[in-house]
């Protein structure tokens, strides 16, 4: 459960604060309750400790979009549409290319920005990596939509 989780994590930071891996986790359980801002906190003090984790790049950068999705300042949402790209593409490249499912996280951070285009690109690089993707339904039904 979240809370028992919580405060076991508390007190891991407390020993540990300089473990990325205690961050990366409190990152994912703030996401879960959709607490961006304090998912977002978490995930960059992660990537402080610790740079080279691709996964920590990917959570972030979903962070970053869904606090760009639900900002209502344009200046300020596209901002976070930027960050959040920059830290999925640092995700690929750090992975080398094999987290796969940042292509559909940048697929969304396009069509968020109206880039229909791009959204669809990275769609069908998805499919190119993983076609037989139990979402390959879906996803190839976004790409019909996207494209009208």
């Amino acid at each position: 459960d979240d809370a028992t989780a919580l405060s076991l994590l508390e007190r891991a930071r407390a020993v540990y604060d300089g473990d990325a891996r205690v961050y990366r986790l409190f990152g994912v359980i703030m996401l879960k309750q959709q607490k961006f801002l304090v998912a977002e906190f978490a995930f960059r003090e992660a990537l402080q400790r610790d740079p080279l984790h691709a996964q920590s790049y990917q959570a972030h950068g979903i962070t970053l979009l869904e606090l760009g999705l639900a900002e209502q300042t344009p200046p300020q949402r596209h901002k976070f549409f930027t960050e959040a790209e920059r830290k999925l593409q640092q995700a690929l490249k750090r992975s080398d290319n094999k987290l796969f499912t940042v292509d559909l996280n940048l697929a969304e951070v396009h069509e968020a920005r109206g880039e229909k285009q791009a959204a669809i690109r990275a769609l069908e690089t998805y499919l190119k990596q993983q076609p037989t993707t139990p979402k390959a339904a879906t996803i190839r039904a976004a790409i019909t939509r996207l494209s009208q």
